[in-house]
């Protein structure tokens, strides 16, 4: 039989361990928004970078470059 002081610690330790899960959970769900969020940046950042390319032919000069 458990003592009234081993019972306390153990639903102590029963919040306790739900509340991690928690925590852990939003983490994990903050940490997918914001991969996703980066992801979304670097996509658009790429975008523009290939848009901008596209739209310039260059002198085909591979000392200069030039584009025209």
């Amino acid at each position: 039989m458990r003592s009234n002081l081993e019972e306390k610690l153990m639903k102590r330790m029963s919040v306790v361990h739900r509340k991690a899960e928690e925590w852990r959970e939003t983490a994990r769900q903050q940490h997918l928004e914001q991969m996703e969020k980066s992801t979304q940046q670097a996509k658009k950042i790429i975008h523009r970078h290939n848009s901008q390319f596209s739209r310039h032919n260059s002198c085909g000069c591979f000392p200069c470059n030039n584009n025209y």
